[in-house]
């Protein structure tokens, strides 16, 4: 929010946003909450569910494995739905 009002702002002083920008930030923070889920989903696919390594998800995203653990957790993500079992990816995150 405070972000928002320093980039509407004329002037020296602080000024709240239209109501209209207020009321399109939820759909705004929706989207980019999809937008993250499905990032997280490619990346996991093309790791088959691997998390960890030099090769894992979270190497990949940039992440420790614990964050992108939780991040995972918080958007209904379920790494197992992603492993390759026949190609030895399988094992512990």
């Amino acid at each position: 929010m405070i972000e928002r009002m320093v980039i509407m702002t004329k002037g020296k002083s602080l000024a709240a946003p239209p109501a209209e920008i207020q009321h399109g930030e939820d759909h705004a923070e929706d989207d980019l909450v999809e937008i993250e889920r499905e990032h997280i989903i490619r990346i996991v696919r093309q790791t088959h569910g691997v998390l960890s390594g030099p090769d894992g998800a979270a190497s990949r995203l940039g992440l420790k494995r614990t964050t992108l653990q939780s991040m995972m957790k918080r958007l209904g993500i379920e790494p197992s739905e992603y492993r390759s079992w026949g190609n030895g990816t399988f094992g512990k995150d």
